[in-house]
């Protein structure tokens, strides 16, 4: 069960990694990179977990 629209969000960017992965073999889109049925910005959501879990660390 999803929470919430972020919540949805983010399993939507996980799927979308995951099917980059299978096919790529890794998952270091570049930043432009788009991909998937619904043409999603991976590269930017890569961007995006990459910094928020630095952030976390650091504030760790």
């Amino acid at each position: 069960m999803v929470w919430s629209a972020w919540d949805t969000a983010w399993a939507d960017g996980l799927a979308v990694a995951k099917d980059y992965a299978a096919v790529h073999g890794h998952f270091l889109p570049p930043a432009n990179a788009v991909w998937g049925g619904h043409r999603m910005a991976i590269g930017v959501w890569a961007k995006n977990q990459r910094a928020a879990a630095r952030k976390t660390h650091e504030n760790a």
